[in-house]
């Protein structure tokens, strides 16, 4: 399974700076996972997994974009994210 501590890092490195998001872009994601042809996955993983509050900060016409860019407004939603994104390493 590859790891995607960086998310982790990420939301603990916002919560010191007093900040209650993260803005996750897909293409750091997939680059951070070192996948090859699957950014509809990630994609469609991003948008699954909103939670409420998170903000779509920037989208395309067909959504599936190396810069899609969500915004997760609660910390809290970090675990479950992370989750699902080692289910998407280790089965792709």
């Amino acid at each position: 399974m590859m790891s995607v501590n960086i998310l982790g890092t990420n939301f603990n490195e916002a919560k010191q700076r007093g900040e209650n998001y993260i803005d996750l872009v897909s293409g750091q994601i997939y680059k951070e996972l070192g996948m090859q042809n699957r950014m509809l996955q990630v994609c469609r993983i991003m948008y699954e997994k909103r939670g409420p509050g998170d903000e779509i900060l920037h989208t395309t016409p067909s959504g599936n974009s190396s810069t899609i860019k969500i915004r997760k407004n609660k910390i809290l939603y970090h675990n479950k994210t992370i989750i699902n994104l080692n289910f998407l390493a280790a089965n792709y």
